[in-house]
C-alpha cells in the first residue's frame, strides 16, 4: 500500500543530508542487488562489485557513490 509513495526517497535524501554534515567528498554506500535501480534512480553511480558476509551467507553487494551537494 505504501510502495511508489516516496517516502524510501525521503528518509534517502535526510541521511545523505546528515551524511555530508562535516564531510567533504562523495557518498558510498553497500547497495543489494535489488535496490541498485532505487539508488541509481536517486543519482548514486555503480563504483564496483564486491561481497559481504551475513549470517554464514556470502551476499554480492554493489559499492555505489553519490557526488552531488
Amino acid at each position: 500500500e505504501h510502495i511508489h509513495q516516496g517516502i524510501g526517497t525521503m528518509i534517502l535524501a535526510h541521511a545523505a543530508d546528515m551524511a555530508r554534515k562535516g564531510h567533504k567528498g562523495p557518498i558510498r554506500l553497500e547497495s543489494t542487488l535489488n535496490a541498485r535501480d532505487f539508488y541509481s534512480h536517486a543519482g548514486f553511480r555503480e563504483i564496483e562489485q564486491s561481497t559481504v558476509h551475513r549470517n554464514h551467507v556470502d551476499v554480492p553487494v554493489v559499492i555505489m557513490e553519490y557526488e552531488k551537494g
